[in-house]
This record gives structure tokens, C-alpha cells and sequence, in this order.
């Protein structure tokens, strides 16, 4: 399995936040999606992460800019409350002791 890397830019291609890596291949990619639930989305003053394992997992959530604004560490499922969050597209990272391993984008409404 190859891994590439990618940026968080603002729209003068600043980088706004470190490098994650995305999963070049397919097969694996469709097997993570499986394993890891994310809903709603789009959201309001919850968001849920589910996995298939207990393993010991930390959602971040990064605002347009790339700031993070929500970080929690879980096993197997997890609520957030969202309500404090403004209305918006947010992106967000799930890393194990592996690295981090689904990225992808959620939005408030």
C-alpha cells in the first residue's frame, strides 16, 4: 500500500494545517470506509464516530481554515457535541497508533 499526503490550503494555497495521509489504494480504502461510521452529515449539535474495533481511536475535526476545533479520543463509538460550532464545512482526521488512517469532510448546518 502506497500512502500520498495531503495539504489543508486557505485560497492563496497557504498550507493551513499539517499533511495527513490519504490511502492510494483503493481496495484498502473501501475496507477502512467499512470499519468507520460518521453521521449525520450533515450535522447539527452531534456528530458520531463509530468503528468496527475498540481500538483506541482520536477524532480531530479542523475548521475551514485548518484550525482544530474539536479533538476526542475514543474506543469503538463516540458523541460529540457540535452545538458550539458555527455553521460550515469542517474537515476531519481519525488517527490510531498507527497514523492516521480516514479523513474526509462533514458539514453543520
Amino acid at each position: 500500500m502506497s500512502v500520498n499526503s495531503i495539504s489543508f490550503t486557505d485560497s492563496s494555497l497557504c498550507p493551513l494545517v499539517s499533511s495527513v495521509p490519504s490511502f492510494q489504494n483503493q481496495n484498502t480504502l473501501q475496507v477502512l470506509n467499512a470499519d468507520v461510521s460518521l453521521y449525520p452529515n450533515p450535522f447539527s449539535s452531534q456528530l458520531t464516530f463509530s468503528l468496527a474495533s475498540n481500538e483506541k481511536t482520536t477524532a480531530s475535526l479542523y475548521n475551514f481554515v485548518g484550525q482544530r476545533v474539536l479533538q476526542q479520543t475514543f474506543s469503538n463509538s463516540t458523541t460529540i457535541n457540535t452545538e458550539q460550532l458555527p455553521e460550515g464545512i469542517y474537515y476531519y482526521a481519525l488517527h490510531n497508533y498507527k497514523g492516521v488512517f480516514k479523513t474526509g469532510k462533514v458539514i453543520k448546518q
